[in-house]
C-alpha cells in the first residue's frame, strides 16, 4: 500500500505556490554550495535578511550571503550545527538526491567536490528549468520580494505566475513610507503612470493596482507584514477587544470577567467548527 502511494504521488503534476524565484537569482551563474545555503530558507538559521521592526535603533542583521571563498567551516554551521532545521534537512536531502551524495548527505569529506559540481551545473542556463522539471512540477506562484509588479510569466516563463506583495500599501501613503524590502507605494504608482499628490489619489491607485493584477499575471495579494512581528504576552489586564486567553488568565479579573472570556473563546471555537 504504501509503495502504491508513493509511486501514485510521484506521478501527480506539482503547483508549487510558495517561491521566491526572481530573475537575478535564477539567472546568477555564480553560484556554489554556500550561495545555495544562504540565499534559501535555511539561511535564515545564521541571520535573518532584515531587522524586524522591534529592532530599529540596533544593529541590522547581517545581510544575505554574497559571493565569496568557501570553508567546512561555513558549511558546517548549516549541515552540523543546524542540521535539525526542517528548511537545512529538506534543502540537503534535495542536493543529495540531485548530486547522488549517498545516505551520508553533506560532510567534511565530500562537500568540496559537491561544490564543484555545483558550480559547474550553474553555468548551465538550462540547469534551473532541468531541475523543476525533474521535480515534476509544472506550475509556480512566486513572491518576487524585490519587485512586486513583476511579471513572473514574461520574465521567468511559461509556468510562472506571481503574487503581489502588498507590504508596501499596507504601511501608509506617506512618500517615505518603506516596507523591509525597500518598497515604496509610491515607487509602485510611478511605475503604473500614477502620481500621488493626496490621499485620494492614494486610495484610487489601490483599486488601480488591484485590477490590473491580471495584466501582470498575478494571482493574488500578499502581506508578509506579520512575519516582522514579535509575540508578545500582555503585561497587564488592560487589553484591546480581540483579548486572549492569557490575557485573561494574567489579569486580576473578576470570576465574572473570566467567565465572559471563557464564553468568548467558546463561541469562537464554534465559528471555526
Amino acid at each position: 500500500m504504501a509503495d502504491n502511494l508513493k509511486s501514485y504521488v510521484r506521478e501527480e503534476p506539482v503547483y508549487d505556490v510558495h517561491e521566491h524565484h526572481m530573475p537575478e537569482i535564477l539567472g546568477d551563474r555564480d553560484v556554489g554550495l554556500l550561495e545555495l545555503l544562504g540565499q534559501s530558507y535555511a539561511g535564515w538559521t545564521q541571520a535573518r535578511p532584515y531587522p524586524l521592526p522591534s529592532e530599529r535603533g540596533r544593529e541590522a542583521p547581517a545581510p544575505p550571503v554574497e559571493h565569496r571563498s568557501c570553508s567546512w567551516d561555513d558549511v558546517a554551521a548549516y549541515v552540523e550545527r543546524s542540521g535539525s532545521n526542517a528548511f537545512v534537512r529538506t534543502l540537503t536531502a534535495g542536493l543529495s538526491d540531485l548530486y547522488e551524495l549517498g545516505a551520508g548527505g553533506i560532510t567534511r569529506e565530500n562537500w568540496e567536490a559537491l561544490d564543484e559540481k555545483i558550480r559547474s551545473r550553474h553555468t548551465d542556463p538550462g540547469w534551473a528549468t532541468e531541475v523543476i522539471a525533474r521535480a515534476g512540477i509544472e506550475r509556480i506562484v512566486t513572491d518576487p520580494y524585490t519587485n512586486p509588479l513583476l511579471d513572473a510569466r514574461k520574465e521567468l516563463g511559461e509556468s510562472y505566475r506571481s503574487v503581489a506583495r502588498v507590504n508596501a500599501l499596507a504601511l501608509g501613503w506617506h512618500p517615505g513610507a518603506r516596507d523591509h524590502n525597500g518598497n515604496s507605494g509610491h515607487d509602485f504608482a510611478r511605475a503604473l503612470g500614477v502620481e500621488l499628490d493626496t490621499f485620494d489619489d492614494y486610495t484610487a491607485f489601490l483599486e488601480q493596482f488591484v485590477d490590473t493584477l491580471r495584466d501582470r499575471h498575478q494571482v493574488a495579494l500578499k502581506s508578509a507584514l506579520p512575519g516582522g512581528r514579535r509575540t508578545r504576552r500582555p503585561r497587564s489586564g488592560r487589553h484591546s477587544g480581540t483579548s486572549s486567553s492569557i490575557a485573561c488568565a494574567r489579569s486580576p479579573a473578576s470570576a465574572a470577567s473570566r467567565c465572559r472570556c471563557t464564553s468568548a473563546r467558546r463561541s469562537s471555537a464554534a465559528r471555526i467548527r
